[in-house]
């Protein structure tokens, strides 16, 4: 299990860390049966526009066609706005709940449309499409922001790490867990065991060890080769919960032995069509 700091300790990186200023955005599709979170392509805000790219493995998914407006998976695509697909996750500054909105999310008046689907992962009802930012290397280590998945499957069957066997966990449960997080809390990362699904899965636990979700596997299986080396750190990043749903963020701090290049850490599965 790894190390977990106060927030003062993670490299004196205040939050939003990254989330503004993130380059590159993983963009992830969730399966419509197996309901797996898949990478498909890396959304990146450049210095005169917005590109977009597939990830080699995207064509290999069963079922994925590719997203709305980028049929050509071999394509290098650029735009002077950001694209629709992903604008229309931003709210419209004209809707009278737009304050009450960059309030929770915790952004200025004026937030860009960019801002505010780095801050809010592009969440939308109407489709399976996530954002992610990248890991950011900062002072000799690596940051992200993450979200946490899965909180509602902890209600349907036990879990297992290091530290015992949880669950399930009946829903007034996971609200008093989940109710009792703070902003800057320190939480915990573990290796699941005994998940049939993925060989990386990776538990957020509160200090104690009680887990309330995962992280996303794509980031699970960039971190699980270090969590048993202390090599790792989390803290609550945001946490909210709205009509019923609870949105829980992490920030996950990851040391110099994680590698120098973000080709390194993401590694081989990463490679693009369009360099």
């Amino acid at each position: 299990m790894s190390v977990v700091v106060p927030r003062h300790e993670l490299g004196s990186v205040e939050r939003p860390l990254s989330r503004e200023r993130a380059v590159d955005l993983v963009v992830s599709w969730q399966h419509p049966v197996t309901r797996a979170t898949l990478p498909i392509g890396l959304l990146r805000q450049e210095v005169d526009g917005y590109s977009f790219r597939y990830l080699r493995r995207a064509r290999e998914i069963q079922n994925f066609r590719g997203l709305l407006g980028f049929p050509d998976f071999k394509r290098l695509y650029r735009s002077t706005e950001l694209f629709p697909l992903f604008a229309q996750r931003a709210m419209d500054e004209d809707r009278s709940d737009y304050p009450e909105y960059l309030l929770r999310l915790g952004l200025a008046e004026g937030a860009t449309p960019w801002e505010q689907i780095v801050r809010s992962a592009g969440d939308s009802a109407a489709d399976t499409v996530k954002v992610s930012p990248v890991p950011e290397r900062i002072d000799g280590a690596w940051y992200c922001v993450s979200a946490v998945t899965g909180i509602k499957y902890l209600a349907a069957k036990p879990v297992a790490h290091q530290g015992g066997t949880f669950g399930p966990l009946g829903d007034d449960q996971l609200e008093v867990i989940l109710g009792a997080l703070k902003i800057g809390v320190r939480v915990r990362l573990a290796h699941e065991i005994g998940n049939t699904y993925s060989s990386a899965a990776t538990l957020v636990t509160t200090d104690d060890g009680t887990p309330f979700g995962y992280l996303p596997d794509w980031l699970a299986h960039m971190v699980r080769d270090f969590i048993s080396e202390d090599a790792s750190a989390a803290i609550v990043d945001d946490i909210q919960c709205h009509d019923g749903k609870w949105v829980v963020r992490v920030l996950i701090r990851l040391d110099g032995r994680v590698g120098g290049s973000l080709e390194t850490l993401l590694g081989p599965d990463w490679e693009t069509y369009a360099e």
